[in-house]
């Protein structure tokens, strides 16, 4: 025997393989996603630090700086560690991980980093999420979720909501059929919490001009802004709220949430309509108006006839146009939202609002309530 092959049967030489093969390709993986993230979404280097920590932390490694940074750095060795250990036990049992140590350690190694970083770690976290990208992993969500400005530190959700929730405004959008006077209700309670509030009044006439509306409104406010929207209102801050500095939340309430390339229309027929939905037909103007029984039996099922006899005499009708346009941005792609689904919705399935919700990475509660309650 050569001096070669009894040097590849040391137990030290075939640990050293593994730990080159099993442990560092992970690590080598995770420095490659974040040089991804460095050029995609333009993080500086602290940040790209951070990135790599949250495989491990999840959106809390967007804190603490260097210091969290290297927490995230030295879980993920320490399971770089354990995965060589298992390679090197189990190379003493099979020798084919022996003889063939690199291109099975190679492959080994990749499938530790997915593994980790898009089930377990996402499933400790609280719940396993979407199938992994085969470029930039679920990390970039966060960031996306998580960043402000590049050259600004990197904070989580709450503490940037935290830290501007008292000068913060609140801009309320409507959905179709309504006004801004609809909000009455949240208006009074939000006030009362000491929050600024404006509604918007919306024309309904195209997304185009909707969201146009919007953005008028956010050019007159001074600091932060949390965006809500209802039903159709949810495509409209979902495109006005993008690329805007000022935008630093987004509130859907049994909303729509599109995607690029995506309709108001394609996603209300994603999962099949309630045997109760309205059949809507557009008039000579394409204009789509609401019946007395839609909204007492799809609307506002849960509502005292009263108030669904108001909505029907105040109604404003919705142009077909706003469910044909999809959105210039996708503000939930760079910004937190909160979704708060209906799970007794027969406007909107409540199936779609999981998906929407679930796609956008938003913090998610669901009520036991009808679409307007």
């Amino acid at each position: 025997m050569d001096s070669a092959a009894k040097l590849a049967r040391l137990p030290g030489f075939t640990a050293g393989k593994a730990i080159l093969w099993g442990g560092l390709v992970a690590g080598t993986l995770d420095a490659a996603d974040g040089v991804i993230a460095l050029a995609t979404q333009g993080l500086n280097p602290i940040q790209v630090l951070q990135y790599i920590a949250s495989g491990a932390l999840g959106p809390s490694a967007f804190q603490g700086g260097l210091a969290t940074a290297g927490l995230g750095a030295l879980f993920h060795f320490l399971i770089a560690l354990a995965a060589a250990a298992v390679f090197v036990v189990a190379s003493g049992k099979i020798p084919v991980l022996r003889t063939r140590a690199v291109v099975l350690g190679l492959l080994y190694g990749a499938a530790v980093y997915f593994f980790m970083n898009d089930l377990v770690l996402p499933a400790l976290r609280g719940g396993f999420h979407a199938l992994p990208s085969w470029l930039v992993s679920k990390r970039s969500d966060w960031t996306r979720a998580v960043c402000r400005p590049a050259h600004r530190a990197l904070r989580t959700e709450s503490a940037m909501i935290g830290a501007n929730l008292r000068n913060a405004t609140a801009v309320l959008v409507h959905a179709a059929w309504a006004d801004a006077s609809s909000w009455s209700r949240v208006v009074a309670t939000l006030q009362q919490k000491g929050l600024q509030v404006v509604s918007v009044q919306i024309p309904l006439t195209s997304l185009t001009d909707d969201v146009a509306a919007v953005r008028r409104a956010l050019a007159k406010l001074e600091g932060p802004v949390v965006l809500a929207g209802h039903s159709y209102g949810g495509a409209v801050i979902t495109s006005a709220g993008g690329g805007h500095a000022a935008v630093k939340a987004l509130v859907y309430i049994a909303a729509m949430a599109p995607d690029e390339g995506e309709t108001v229309g394609q996603l209300l027929h994603r999962a099949p309509t309630h045997a109760a939905a309205p059949q809507l037909i557009p008039d000579e103007e394409g204009l789509l108006w609401m019946s007395a029984e839609g909204f007492a039996n799809a609307v506002a099922p849960e509502s005292p006839a009263q108030e669904t006899a108001i909505m029907r005499a105040t109604q404003k009708p919705i142009s077909i146009k706003c469910l044909g346009e999809t959105t210039a941005y996708q503000a939930w792609r760079e910004k937190p939202s909160w979704f708060l689904g209906a799970e007794r919705d027969r406007m909107i399935s409540p199936d779609t609002q999981r998906f929407m919700a679930q796609r956008a990475h938003s913090t998610i509660r669901a009520l036991p309530v009808d679409h307007s309650r």
